[in-house]
């Protein structure tokens, strides 16, 4: 609905059947180890401590509490992550590309995706620095590769595993998990690995995505961005 409005049709939206479905799991789990390879860092350095065990009395439920919630959180993110590509990186990605050039249009969806973010639990500067950072990531992932799906799925993957494997806010939002984790009350900790709106305010994981950034866009560098 609207991309008309937009002068937009589904190829440009990345949506052309027939899709492919496994471009979605494979970006599902590339987001999940995009997020768990620098968590796995910080459970091994000490940096991240596991809290509590199976409860339903904590900010969520978590462990065997948890078990029935967790399919429908994972369908629910899905939806919520196809809706903000389709939103951030189809419509305005695409509306603005003619206007602003690819990297233009790519900062422009970034920066209102960002927007998005600013009024969640625990926003911080550092937050909503990652957020941005993210949000290029996911534009150059859908510029790349003009498939809805798989970014939606690098999306979906990496707040599933930030939510609900690792128990960890996911844009400052607490969800039912597996299990819970958090940072130690070392503001160093927390600077370098996220505290209360999540990892995507840990300078590690900024460089994370930093360091992505730059691999997509030497990977696929037949596609000229302006």
């Amino acid at each position: 609905p609207g991309c008309w409005i937009a002068g937009l049709d589904r190829e440009r939206l990345g949506l052309v059947a027939p899709q492919r479905w496994a471009g979605a799991a494979g970006g599902a789990v590339l987001g999940i180890l995009l997020l768990l390879l620098p968590a796995g860092l910080a459970v091994l350095a000490g940096v991240y401590l596991r809290v509590g065990g199976p409860s339903d009395s904590m900010v969520a439920m978590t462990g065997s509490s948890a078990l029935i919630q967790l399919p429908i959180l994972a369908v629910g993110m899905a939806i919520a992550a196809l809706g903000e590509e389709v939103l951030c990186r189809g419509l305005l990605l695409r509306y603005w590309e003619p206007l602003a050039g690819t990297w233009g249009a790519i900062m422009v969806s970034g920066a209102l995706f960002t927007a998005m973010h600013a009024a969640n639990p625990g926003v911080s500067v550092l937050g909503l620095l990652g957020v941005f950072l993210w949000g290029v990531l996911l534009g150059l992932v859908f510029v790349r590769s003009d498939s809805m799906l798989l970014v939606a799925g690098v999306h979906c993957g990496w707040n599933f595993a930030t939510a609900c494997i690792l128990g960890l806010p996911v844009s400052g939002m607490h969800l039912a998990a597996l299990s819970r984790w958090e940072s130690v009350g070392s503001p160093t900790a927390k600077l370098l690995f996220g505290g209360d709106f999540g990892p995507e305010e840990g300078l590690v994981f900024h460089a994370v995505l930093v360091l992505a950034i730059v691999v997509v866009w030497r990977k696929w560098n037949s596609v000229s961005l302006s």
